[in-house]
């Protein structure tokens, strides 16, 4: 691809639905959840190395997780870690990392990546992306990668795409976060609707033009440092700002109000490892359908369609149980029926344990 293509590997968020595999000081992205040897940010950041020079990556987290990320990513460049204070959702996010790569490039496009996604068909991705690029290097749109959905999930957002532009570049009429059981059975049976992966691709002026319209006061924030970025002070701005940004996802700041929106319709073998539904869906199963990681000394027998993580030095007898969530994690225990594994609640006392 172009010189000028950037990517931004988001990789915030505490992964609260993965408790307690996921932790507040070592989040799902920080994690190999799928056995393979590498964490979820390892696998996203060699996947784009494929597209890009590595100079042309950069990653962008909270603070604390600055040192798993030196750790887990030694060939990255730490000025190419953006590292801001708080998590205040995508938006800031995106607004930080824009103003920073737009005045470092201001004709250059830029693709945003979640760090924590399943991508298992690289040549469908490498397609995908390298067709957003060039319709998005041409054009004022803000493009998302959208998925064609497989089962009718309440935990991703949707896309309902209207005018068809080329083939499987479409126009976008609305977005849809997080629907009803009925309303996601529903879009199941159209041909119209689309699984948002959060892989958005867009020109630097497009998305800082959107910003400035849509999120005027967030724009304000971070626009105003002309001279800063890319510069010595440009962290201690950063910390001093961050925290001001209001909290909201770039979906509901910008994507749901915008007119330009275009979606790529991405056959990559795409999972959004949000939720232990979506691990199960996703990961190997044994003959029975159930997904265990556990050492050879618990005693696992009679199961059927659940998903069994049992830290090492643990151990435990499991036996005749169906469709549920065990999930053993240092001092932390989670057991509940898969069906409720997505509402699962758990207190502030939990999460900061």
């Amino acid at each position: 691809m172009r010189g000028d293509v950037y990517v931004v590997i988001m990789a915030g968020g505490s992964g609260r639905r993965l408790w307690p595999l996921s932790q507040e000081r070592r989040p799902k992205q920080f994690l190999d959840l799928i056995g393979c040897g590498e964490s979820m940010l390892q696998l996203t950041y060699n996947r784009y190395l494929n597209l890009v020079p590595k100079e042309n990556v950069f990653v962008i987290s909270q603070e604390m997780f600055g040192g798993i990320i030196a750790d887990q990513l030694p060939t990255l460049s730490s000025e190419n870690v953006l590292l801001v204070p708080c998590d205040n959702n995508t938006a800031p996010a995106i607004c930080y990392a824009s103003h920073k790569l737009y005045n470092l490039n201001a004709k250059g496009l830029v693709v945003f990546a979640p760090s924590d996604h399943i991508i298992l068909k690289d040549l469908g991705f490498f397609e995908a992306i390298k067709t957003a690029a060039n319709y998005g290097l041409s054009n004022h749109a803000l493009i998302t990668l959208g998925i064609t959905p497989v089962r009718a999930e309440t935990g991703y957002g949707y896309i309902k795409c209207s005018k068809d532009i080329h083939e499987d570049l479409f126009e976008v009429e609305s977005f849809i976060e997080k629907p009803s059981i009925e309303a996601a059975q529903h879009f199941l049976k159209q041909k119209n609707y689309l699984w948002n992966s959060g892989i958005f691709i867009w020109r630097l002026d497009t998305i800082v033009n959107a910003i400035q319209q849509h999120l005027p006061e967030l724009d304000s924030l971070f626009s105003n440092s002309n001279g800063i970025y890319n510069t010595p002070i440009e962290k201690s701005f950063i910390k001093a700002s961050y925290p001001k940004a209001q909290s909201i996802s770039i979906e509901y700041g910008v994507l749901e109000k915008a007119s330009n929106l275009i979606s790529v319709r991405a056959d990559i073998g795409w999972s959004d490892l949000g939720s232990w539904e979506s691990l199960h869906y996703t990961s190997d199963k044994d003959e029975r359908g159930n997904v265990i990681k556990a050492d050879d000394s618990c005693e696992i027998s009679e199961i059927d369609r659940n998903i069994i993580y049992i830290s090492s030095g643990n151990r435990a007898v499991i036996r005749g149980l169906k469709d549920f969530v065990v999930i053993h994690e240092g001092t932390d225990l989670l057991i509940c029926p898969r069906s409720e594994s997505n509402g699962v609640v758990k207190t502030n006392h939990l999460q900061q344990a």
